[in-house]
């Protein structure tokens, strides 16, 4: 059964973003449904009557999302982006690693408007930066209709869980500045010049 208290806090999500079941999947981190790139999302109400959800995913269509994945990735983040260290927004924890971690923003319209058109003809990306390929450790960059995001529940694979740390609640999440949403676009022109768009609609995660 999904945390009904969590799930409270994510109705600031509930009219202008997509929520989502999740537990499909060998790791159980794939949303419950097979369209889940174009639906419009489920409801707080809806969501606390899975009872066999794992946890609650966010499209990130709106929203930007760094997906820090390894402690290689946390020193890269720090020493090249002001990402992890600036003012607080809305990042998603896990009770099984201090190196595994999501930090979420909702870019302004102008800010979308920067971002640079892929080969698909969208303002979105989704890309990572490798930080150590022995360790499977990468920095990733999510702003896609074809991507969500784990924000509340169990990591399967860990037997861990999600965590939310005080002043960081969904209810902070805010727009990027203009210096990090400029690194941020400056890394995804280069990945957008250097190989073509991911199109695969992935599942997402960590």
């Amino acid at each position: 059964m999904l945390n009904h208290f969590e799930l409270d806090q994510l109705k600031v999500f509930e009219k202008s973003d997509c929520l989502l079941p999740i537990g499909w999947g060998h790791s159980k981190k794939a949303p419950m449904l097979f369209d889940w790139p174009i639906v419009e999302g489920y409801t707080i109400e809806q969501l606390k009557k899975f009872n066999n959800a794992y946890g609650v995913g966010i499209r990130l269509n709106n929203i930007f999302c760094l997906d820090i994945d390894g402690s290689s990735a946390v020193k890269w983040a720090r020493a090249k982006m002001n990402l992890l260290d600036g003012e607080h927004t809305f990042e998603v924890h896990r009770t099984t690693s201090p190196y595994h971690s999501k930090y979420l923003f909702r870019p302004t319209e102008e800010q979308i408007e920067g971002i640079p058109i892929n080969d698909q003809g969208k303002r979105e990306f989704q890309f990572k930066v490798v930080t150590s390929e022995t360790a499977g450790e990468a920095a990733e960059f999510f702003f896609s209709s074809g991507r969500q995001v784990i924000v509340s529940g169990k990591h399967f694979s860990s037997g861990g869980e999600y965590r939310w740390l005080k002043g960081r609640f969904p209810k902070d999440i805010r727009p990027p500045s203009d210096e990090e949403w400029g690194k941020v676009i400056s890394l995804a022109k280069e990945k957008i010049e250097s190989k073509p768009h991911i199109s695969k609609r992935a599942s997402g995660g960590s």
